[in-house]
């Protein structure tokens, strides 16, 4: 056995020169492929595919190896590190193996597969191999405490992995670039890659610092600490490769395997090999321990049913006491070697051991036959294997000498030592112990030498030894006879041993305390329980102080038992707690509420599922809304009842119903707007032209028609503008801070045309009102539109209240984003003396095209244009109204301290038109278009040129770029957009004036436009004078004028 074990300590010190072998190996080749010219290859993507694939299911192989081994190994060698490494190993294998079905040229795995795809689930894998073995390197090898924490571990890797998977496989688009066709990988991939060999050297550092350690008997450290270099070598070259399938990508493949299977290896020794040679080493300690024992050992073998026995081992004691070889012992009979044991009882107590496999201590027999002759003590157990051993000692002397003092303390004896409690005896004066058992050696971790050499108190904790010597005088005074405490003992290994103490005073003849005997019970498992059960109690108490939930213990009729909530929750438990407690919640609830509660309570018990459902409580006069999830009690039919407060979410809710009908709306706006504009803009454009053109006089009929026809045509681009402000495409926040006064007071001066006489219009303006970021002609739209909803509301006779003023507001719920407001604004309110608006379709107003007007007499966006504004401002909006209490509409907007800036327009003088033939070119796809462009600037004397496919523009600019003086061109073209012109046309001319025009566009606005050198950006329709105003001005800032 010894030699067995030789061997494996030679034969491990092998494997470690073998692994520091194939590290200097592996770490040459590395070197030598990265010095030596000429070693960089590329592999065929035919060829590298299946080679790859072979590779990372050798890989995944290994992985799950590592994770069964681990897994699978005996308690007593599972520790913690070796766990959570098989654990991440199993991780790591399931993403290779998505990794594997990701790569380029592989059928789609679920989504299509990519290197992008690929490389996340490999970033994934090898992330957690590194941070795992990193992990280890700073854990303890010791065994789990509890074997519970392994599926722990296991669990959280899988829902680890399934994230992963989760997020590569339908989320691809948020993760960041890793590779790039043609340049190879990305900073992002390399900083990873190297991320990853940091975390690999932290643990190799750690692995190497422990290679010594005197605990690591088998050498583990040693085999992570090279697979965590190999692993590191692997990573080097993954930060090299510039395409998927050239050198540096097999070999970090290849390294990957070897590290795989060095990992393999070192659990492998771990938990297979180390624990067998343990076995080995115990059964050799054992084995000497049985030879080298002063008691007698004999191992016996049944024969004939159990009615003899034969001897199978005995040890060196046995053959001194016997007066007999080994030789003589192996394979004889019982009853032939000793005869007078059937007579001494011996055979008897050897049949009941081996028959029952209970323990048994056969007392001191006197033997005697014609060879031999003593006093023996038996002790015989059974093992696994059947087989019989005696324990025994030869106590003839000592018998002898004893014999006179058995009979008296044999009773006592046999008490103290058997006794399933500790027991000790002390000394009255110094407390020093006398005698103890071995019950109580096993409670302190002392053994019987030990304790007698020490006192009670020595071993007795420190704040309970005032206590005990308290209740140790009291007995030595004779006040008590006896004395019973709970005290704690200091075991060896220093942690506390809680006992149950009954102490006796054993006084002699005269009174006098010679000795105390005290009985000692372990009670430590039961104080253990009950720290644990205080401590459940207190977690289960913080888990619900922390959730916000109800919590409601119901009876199998419905009863309520008990109920739980947080500080916080209890302020909102409307109804004290002794109106429900002991009563049924279908009694309690409102008649609605209450049959829907019997409805789910009878379907939780029919299903034994969670139910969960909503319902609405009518609490203090406001509407509230509440989720309840019923389930089974454990063990039990009483019901657990969870009931959580979800205004915030039905809030929520109506903020996303809200918002996808603003997005419905900007998708219908902007799928018509650019093609109704361009329509627009012929029919202004024309009508314009033939109202200059074609009539002299204004009153005739011609003059008439075409005025209606271009009133019709700006009230249908307003209309556009509109539905474009509520759908907030047109622009963002102002910039600039904004006096609002004046604004409000021109858009009151505007009203005065579209108030009745018999309809009071009230101002109250604050003088000094902060700022606003706002845009001017917003304020006045908003007015505007509240106003004029304000006349419709009272008809004739009324009053409408103006205000503008620094205002407070304190908990108050917006109408339009519903969130609760607090805080100083800038309040502008319209309050009408109306008939409110009605409860049915208050929740409506906001809609677009809703109205409650006559046709012809609203386009219902009025109030959407409004909302637009808010939103676009950051702004607030409540609304108070009433039947017969008129309406209020209060707009909150937050304030700048900046200084404000006037919104009125610099006077200017109106361009000079440009009579001079200058060179335009018009870029139109719409050919109405074009040929009105044509028209109006021929008619200024321009040299026009007219192009309605935008390619054909760029192909004769690039043929001769100094034949125009300036382009007009518009936005949305098929095969070119006007900016991709624009942008083309000012590389090769950057001077060039260009005016870009659109019916309307999401990819570009006025700043964007500007940046790109556009000198004007114009939405259509563009009216005519605008228009020549505007390129007369442009080429005379170029300076051709």
């Amino acid at each position: 056995m010894d030699k067995r074990i030789t061997l494996f300590v030679s034969g491990m010190l092998a494997d470690m020169n073998r692994y520091w072998m194939l590290l200097a190996l592996l770490a040459a080749v590395a070197i030598a492929f990265f010095l030596t010219p000429g070693t960089y290859f590329e592999m065929a993507q035919r060829d590298f595919l299946p080679l790859h694939t072979l590779l990372e299911f050798s890989s995944v192989l290994v992985a799950l190896m590592v994770f069964g081994v681990t897994w699978h190994s005996l308690s007593p060698t599972r520790s913690a590190n070796i766990t959570l490494l098989g654990c991440a190993m199993l991780a790591s294998g399931l993403l290779d193996f998505g990794h594997t079905l990701s790569y380029k040229g592989m059928p789609d795995f679920v989504t299509p597969s990519s290197p992008e795809k690929g490389i996340a689930f490999w970033l994934a894998a090898r992330l957690t191999v590194a941070t795992a073995l990193c992990i280890a390197s700073f854990m303890s090898t010791d065994p789990l405490r509890k074997p519970q924490i392994r599926y722990v571990q296991l669990l959280v890797y899988c829902l680890y992995t399934l994230l992963i998977y989760w997020v590569v496989l339908f989320h691809e688009s948020v993760l960041p670039r890793t590779f790039i066709e043609g340049q190879g990988l990305t900073h992002f991939k390399v900083a990873c890659e190297w991320g990853v060999i940091g975390l690999l050297a932290i643990a190799a550092s750690r692995f190497w610092r422990r290679t010594c350690d005197a605990a690591d008997i088998h050498n583990l450290k040693t085999y992570f600490f090279a697979a965590a270099v190999v692993f590191i070598m692997s990573e080097v070259f993954f930060t090299q490769y510039k395409t998927t399938s050239d050198a540096f990508n097999v070999l970090g493949h290849l390294y990957k395997i070897i590290g795989y299977f060095l990992l393999y290896q070192a659990v492998f020794v771990t938990t297979i090999q180390a624990p067998y040679h343990e076995v080995e080493h115990q059964q050799t300690r054992y084995r000497q321990l049985f030879e080298n024992m002063t008691s007698c050992g004999v191992v016996y073998q049944s024969v004939d049913n159990g009615s003899d026995f034969i001897f199978l081992e005995v040890n060196h004691a046995a053959e001194r006491t016997e007066k007999m070889a080994r030789e003589e012992f192996i394979g004889r009979r019982l009853a032939e070697l000793f005869p007078g044991a059937a007579n001494s009882g011996l055979l008897d107590v050897l049949r009941r051991v081996w028959r029952t496999g209970q323990t048994e201590h056969f007392p001191v027999k006197y033997y005697k036959d014609g060879r031999i002759a003593g006093w023996r003590e038996n002790y015989l157990y059974r093992l696994a294997d059947d087989n019989v051993v005696s324990i025994y000692d030869d106590i003839t002397e000592r018998k002898l000498a004893e014999q006179a003092l058995q009979e008296s303390e044999k009773n006592f004896r046999a008490i103290f030592e058997t006794a399933a409690i500790g027991m000790s005896e002390a000394d009255p004066v110094t407390g020093k112990f006398l005698r103890v058992n071995l019950k109580f050696c096993q409670m302190t971790g002392y053994c019987a030498k030990e304790l007698l050499s020490k006192t009670i108190e020595t071993i007795t904790h420190p704040d309970d030894r005032e206590k005990n010597m308290e209740d140790w005088g009291r007995m030595a005074r004779g006040e008590v006879p006896e004395y019973t405490a709970e005290k704690r003992y200091i075991h060896k290994d220093g942690h506390e041993v809680w006992a149950h103490l009954n102490v006796v005073a054993l006084r002699d003849e005269n009174g006098v305390i010679v000795r105390t005997l005290g009985a000692i019970a372990d009670i430590t498992a039961r104080k253990q329980a009950e720290a644990d059960r205080l401590r459940h109690d207190r977690e289960l108490k913080s888990i619900f102080d922390a959730l916000p939930d109800f919590y409601f213990h119901l009876g199998s009729d419905g009863t309520i038992l008990s109920y739980h909530a947080n500080p916080t929750a209890m302020g909102e438990l409307h109804v004290p707690p002794e109106q429900f407690l002991g009563r049924r919640v279908i009694d309690i609830l409102p008649p609605a509420q209450a049959e829907l509660f019997a409805v789910k309570l009878g379907e939780q018990r029919s299903s034994g599922k969670i139910i969960t459902f909503e319902y609405q409580l009518t609490v203090s006069g406001a509407e509230r809304y509440y989720e309840a999830r019923l389930t089974n009690l454990a063990d039990s039919d009483d019901i657990i009842v969870l009931v959580r407060d979800i205004v915030e979410r039905k809030l929520l809710e109506q903020q996303l119903q809200q918002a996808q009908k603003m997005e419905a709306l900007g998708q219908l706006t902007g799928g018509i707007a650019h093609d109704f504009n361009n329509i627009l803009a012929a029919i202004l454009g024309y009508s314009n032209l033939a109202m200059e053109r074609c009539v002299s006089d204004p009153s005739d009929k011609l003059a008439r028609y075409l005025g209606e026809v271009i009133s019709a045509s700006e009230r249908a681009r307003d209309l556009i503008a509109k539905m474009l402000a509520y759908s907030r495409t047109s622009s963002a926040v102002a910039s600039v801070p904004l006096d609002m006064v004046p604004e409000v007071e021109k858009a009151v001066a505007m009203l005065s045309v579209a108030i009745p006489a018999g309809i009071e219009v009230a101002t109250h303006i604050e003088p000094y009102v902060p700022s606003v970021r706002i845009d001017p002609i917003e304020v006045q739209q908003v007015l505007i539109n509240l106003s004029v909803n304000s006349r419709d509301a009272i008809g004739e006779q009324g009053r409408i209240d103006i205000t503008l003023e620094r205002a407070k507001v304190k908990h108050r719920a917006c109408a339009i984003c519903h969130n609760i407001i607090e805080g100083d604004y800038v309040a502008l309110e319209v309050k009408d003396s109306g008939n409110g608006i009605p409860a049915n379709i208050q929740q409506r107003i906001f809609d677009p095209f809703f109205t409650t007007k006559d046709i012809g007499k609203g386009s219902g966006l009025g109030l959407s244009m409004v909302q637009g504004v808010v939103i676009k401002n950051n702004a607030h909006l409540l609304i108070e109204t009433g039947p017969g209490q008129g309406t209020s509409f209060r707009l909150l907007f937050p304030f700048t301290e900046a200084e404000a800036v006037s919104s009125a327009a610099p006077l200017s003088m109106p361009s000079a038109r440009i009579t001079e033939s200058w060179r335009i070119w018009v870029v139109e796809d719409q050919e109405s278009l074009a040929s009105y462009y044509l028209e109006l600037l021929q008619e200024q004397g321009y040299l026009v040129t007219v192009f309605t496919d935008p390619s054909e523009a760029l192909r004769a600019f690039r043929l001769d770029s100094d034949n125009v003086d300036l382009i007009l061109t518009d936005q949305t073209m098929p095969h070119l957009s006007g900016a991709e012109l624009a942008g083309a046309v000012l590389a090769i001319r950057p001077e060039l004036p260009i005016i870009l025009v659109t019916g309307y566009s999401e990819t570009i606005n006025e700043e964007e436009a500007k940046r790109l050198g556009i000198r004007c950006y114009l939405s259509k329709p563009v009216d005519g004078n605008k228009l020549l105003d505007i390129l007369a001005a442009e080429l005379r800032r170029n300076g051709y004028a």
